[in-house]
């Protein structure tokens, strides 16, 4: 059971011809939730626009601010390339602007964590795609030639869904690997900052009388200050570790 509860925000990008999966990344979302809330406290919520509480201004940027509440962008493409959001031209697309926008906050932020889908095109239209496929089919192309994002292809609403809910499991166990490391740095900092609590081994051992330390105690106490383990070879400090400290 885990200690801590956190919403994290995915925010789910794509032009209007891709409704099936927008409804399967629902339940992949929900699914993932049921395996893994209770265990490492992460409970994913699915944004998109149609979630966008109407308001004064351009929709888009109305739009743009629930994207930049979001850790996650995920984007799915498929026929369609979208309608421009304003009139202004720096856009084509309002999935356009959505990714550009996650990528400069990605390169300035290290958020949000990015990955993008395509659906697979018949050969007959790649041939004669079009304007909307065109762009579509541009847009993969300078990805591909960028090479910032990794992204995959599917070919059925099945292949979505496995492939979008290992996504999301990847996503939330990374994270929780990074912030449980991060927890445990920072206990072996604050142990160290409290360098009173051993002047050396040496010191506490020849007083062993007056420690309430043991000689195992000294040793891996010993360690976890000064070597960041406990003298057996590891590199860091483990949950084991912190588990053995408290007691």
């Amino acid at each position: 059971m885990a200690d801590t509860r956190r919403i994290l925000k995915v925010f789910l990008a794509s032009p209007g011809d891709l409704k099936d999966e927008r409804r399967t990344a629902n339940n992949c979302v929900n699914r993932v939730n049921s395996q893994w809330f209770n265990y490492l406290g992460y409970h994913i919520e699915l944004v998109g626009w149609e979630d966008t509480i109407s308001g004064f201004g351009r929709p888009q940027a109305v739009i743009n601010r629930d994207l930049d509440q979001c850790e996650y962008f995920v984007g799915l493409m498929w026929k369609r390339w979208g309608s421009p959001p304003d009139n202004s031209g720096q856009y084509s697309s309002g999935f356009e602007e959505e990714f550009r926008n996650s990528v400069e906050r990605r390169q300035k932020n290290d958020s949000p964590e990015i990955s993008l889908f395509f659906k697979d095109i018949e050969d007959e239209l790649v041939s004669d795609p079009g304007e909307q496929l065109g762009k579509v089919l541009n847009f993969k192309k300078k990805i591909t030639e960028e090479k910032i994002v990794l992204f995959e292809n599917f070919d059925s609403i099945q292949d979505f869904e496995e492939k979008f809910s290992r996504c999301l499991s990847k996503y939330v166990n990374d994270l929780h690997a990074a912030e449980r490391n991060k927890r445990v740095i920072e206990t072996q900092e604050n142990l160290r900052n409290k360098g009173t609590l051993l002047d050396s081994a040496d010191t506490i051992s020849g007083t062993a009388d007056d420690s309430p330390f043991s000689a195992n105690g000294v040793k891996f106490l010993r360690g976890l200050i000064l070597d960041g383990g406990d003298n057996n070879g590891k590199d860091k400090i483990d949950s084991l570790d912190v588990a053995r400290f408290r007691l």
